[in-house]
């Protein structure tokens, strides 16, 4: 689960890189590694997850 979680995110942040350039790719790979870091065993923490990712996407699209 959590290895899916992880390649999801790395799938996702890879996207990012390409769309906005290098300076918010690395700021982006930071904030992977935080996101990480979130327990991911109870639906909570998954939800947690997702309102991190989220987040950071809403914080680039600006």
């Amino acid at each position: 689960m959590r290895r899916i979680l992880s390649e999801c995110v790395l799938t996702t942040f890879a996207v990012l890189k390409y769309s906005k350039g290098n300076t918010t790719a690395c700021c982006i790979q930071n904030q992977a590694k935080r996101l990480l870091k979130i327990p991911v065993r109870t639906f909570k923490g998954l939800l947690c997850f997702f309102t991190e990712i989220s987040r950071v996407l809403d914080m680039r699209v600006r």
